[in-house]
């Protein structure tokens, strides 16, 4: 498998990129819900910790789209307001 992280300044999009076999429809829409998980040796804690930290930390938007050749994440930051 490969991951590949690349940012667009333009849109302050972070995009988290992998080959592997994509995400289960029926898991796809529970992403970022504590405790979803795909595998068997997971707990389904760590995206949505990754999702809390997105939203409630950085006040970000995460997002994803998934195929059988590949998932991409994409985390869109707010603009930076100078002087804060």
């Amino acid at each position: 498998k490969e991951v590949v992280l690349s940012w667009d300044a333009a849109t302050r999009r972070l995009y988290i990129k992998d080959n592997g076999c994509g995400i289960p429809s029926h898991i796809a829409s529970k992403i970022g819900d504590l405790y979803t998980t795909s595998t068997q040796d997971g707990n389904g804690i760590g995206l949505a910790f990754v999702f809390m930290v997105v939203e409630d930390i950085f006040k970000a938007q995460i997002d994803f789209t998934t195929s059988d050749k590949g998932t991409t994440f994409w985390i869109e930051f707010p603009p930076v307001k100078r002087g804060q």
